[in-house]
């Protein structure tokens, strides 16, 4: 009898022992490790951003700079503490999301994070990502400027300066870019980002992707 009762109790803690296993939270994933080598920006930009450029003030410090978005209708400005900069910012139609986007919710899935430094020792001073041309660029202070594709594969021709070979993905969210149609090369890019106020920049003609 004194055995059966035992066999009862053993039975039911048994029972509840698997219950709480059952209904435990299953544990939170590691990190992801970073290298502290390479630059990681608190906030990127949302989808449909054309092109991506972050100013650098602080490799060290990832909250001093800020991230340029723009898409078709505007160009965004965001501090890289997340807040909106209004007095930058040039808009149509209210268009510029007024927060920024977190970096782990990026939805370029085909970026590429830069070197803090190049091999001569400069230091990163802003970096590129030409979304829809899954190009990436970095640029150090003394005037290097490093263009990688898709893969992160460094590209000589459209690069100049002392460049770093190699560059690691940037994490992003779990929807990978689609392609489209194209609606600016990089050069033209560059025009548009060093035109004066009210200059035109003349837009070579968009082909697919």
């Amino acid at each position: 009898m004194f055995l059966a009762r035992l066999s009862a109790v053993l039975l039911v803690v048994f029972i509840a022992a698997l219950s709480a296993l059952a209904d435990a939270p299953a544990p939170a994933p590691s990190p992801v490790p970073s290298d502290p080598n390479y630059y990681y920006p608190t906030y990127a930009c949302a989808a449909g951003t054309d092109t991506a450029t972050w100013t650098v003030d602080s490799v060290n410090n990832p909250s001093n700079g800020t991230v340029e978005c723009y898409i078709p209708e505007a160009d965004c400005y965001y501090y890289l503490n997340g807040t909106y900069d209004a007095d930058d910012s040039n808009e149509a139609r209210a268009a510029c999301p007024r927060t920024a986007t977190p970096a782990s919710q990026n939805p370029s899935c085909n970026s590429f994070l830069c070197p803090k430094t190049n091999p001569d020792g400069s230091v990163l001073s802003s970096f590129d990502w030409y979304i829809y041309e899954s190009e990436s660029s970095c640029s150090y202070d003394d005037g290097s400027t490093c263009a990688y594709d898709v893969n992160g594969n460094f590209i000589t021709s459209e690069s100049n300066g002392d460049c770093p070979t190699t560059v690691i993905p940037a994490s992003c969210a779990s929807n990978p870019n689609r392609r489209r149609y194209r609606k600016e090369d990089n050069f033209t890019a560059m025009l548009r980002k060093k035109a004066v106020p009210g200059e035109a920049v003349r837009v070579r003609q968009a082909r697919p992707s």
